[in-house]
Parts: C-alpha cells; sequence; structure tokens
C-alpha cells in the first residue's frame, strides 16, 4: 500500500511530541545549582566549594557545615548574588574550632 505525500506529512504532525514541562524545568534546576556553585567557588572561601545546592520547589537550598558565621553569610549573599530574585534557603551549620571552644 502506498502512501500519498499528504497523508504522511499529517501522520508526521500526530506523531509529534509536546515538550515535556518537568524535564524543562529540571534542566532549569540544573543550571541554578551551577550558578551559585560557581557563585560559591568564586568567594575564594574553600570551605564554601563543598556546599550542597539543591532547588527544592521555588526554593534554592545552601547547606553543609561552615567555620564560621561570617562564611554562612558570605555564602548566603553569593547564593543571591547569582539568583537575584530566588528564595534562598540557608540551611548552613557553623561548626565552632576547638580553639573556639575553648573560649567559651
Amino acid at each position: 500500500m502506498l502512501l500519498s505525500p499528504s497523508l504522511i506529512s499529517d501522520q508526521t504532525q500526530i506523531l509529534e511530541l509536546p515538550t515535556v514541562p518537568h524535564l524543562t524545568q529540571e534542566s532549569e534546576g540544573v543550571r541554578t545549582v551551577e550558578r551559585v556553585s560557581q557563585a560559591l567557588q568564586r568567594t575564594g572561601h574553600l570551605a564554601l566549594r563543598a556546599i550542597n545546592v539543591s532547588v527544592h520547589g521555588s526554593a534554592v537550598v545552601i547547606e553543609g557545615q561552615v567555620g564560621s558565621f561570617y562564611q554562612k553569610q558570605v555564602a548566603q549573599e553569593a547564593a543571591r548574588k547569582a539568583l537575584p530574585h530566588a528564595h534562598i534557603r540557608n540551611n548552613l551549620h557553623v561548626i565552632a574550632s576547638g580553639h573556639d571552644r575553648l573560649r567559651r
């Protein structure tokens, strides 16, 4: 059975797949994580390179451990500057060094 060209083009249109929204959102999430991770690396603080960055719903989450409240703030500001309109959730924990514990 031979198909006419017009029938073939009609079938091609039927077979086109729509864009899957969650895949687009997933790739946007990957780009978001990369932008924040690169911003953290540019700060020059080695401890900030080990921070975990993820996207949960509409929030960008930074989590892990840092050595001071200053580093926690630097990380938050770097993420905020990388994504000025995003909601940044700062779940970083400050782990005091042994020297800091002696002063308490």
